[in-house]
């Protein structure tokens, strides 16, 4: 139980959270984020390229103003998020932390199942770079991390409906 750990651990936590928000974008993921004063800025070429990305955003006002962010995020990179934000929740004992898990997972889970997992970027497209949607085994582990987490009987029916067939497949076979 090392105090600079569980600080560090924390600090990922805000920094994970800070990929949704952001966005300004209920829900959806940023690929990266860091501040335009930052040296990955001026590596990919500062304002200049940003405005000329359709993928850069820079935000001028909110809680993230200064920021630049990324989008076209991929499945790969929503399965690492939550991979993060998993195990964090039950490592790091700080209910203030939890609480930031807590919600912001739940607020990415609905939104996916709202769009019926495809991942929808700022603009409301469809993301391609996440492909139509993801697989079934990641949107069943999504589920079951945001239940673990909340208790929501909305992911517990979510992955009772996409477990059923495979449920009536083990049931035959056995």
């Amino acid at each position: 139980k090392d105090e600079t750990a569980k600080q560090n651990a924390i600090k990922i936590v805000k920094a994970l959270n800070g990929l949704v928000g952001v966005t300004g974008t209920k829900g959806y993921i940023a690929r990266y984020r860091a501040p335009m004063d930052s040296v990955p800025f001026r590596a990919y070429g500062g304002k200049n390229w940003c405005e000329g990305n359709e993928k850069c955003f820079m935000v001028n006002e909110g809680d993230f103003s200064g920021d630049f962010w990324i989008g076209d995020t991929s499945k790969d990179q929503y399965t690492g998020w939550f991979l993060g934000m998993t195990v964090a929740y039950d490592l790091i004992d700080d209910e203030e932390t939890k609480d930031m898990i807590r919600n912001v997972v739940s607020t990415v889970v609905s939104v996916l199942i709202e769009n019926k997992w495809k991942i929808k970027d700022n603009l409301g497209h469809i993301n391609l770079g996440a492909g139509s949607r993801p697989p079934i085994h990641f949107q069943i582990a999504w589920s079951l991390s945001a239940y673990h987490m909340t208790g929501n009987e909305l992911f517990k029916k979510e992955v009772e409906k996409k477990t059923a067939w495979w449920r009536r497949v083990f049931v035959i076979l056995t």
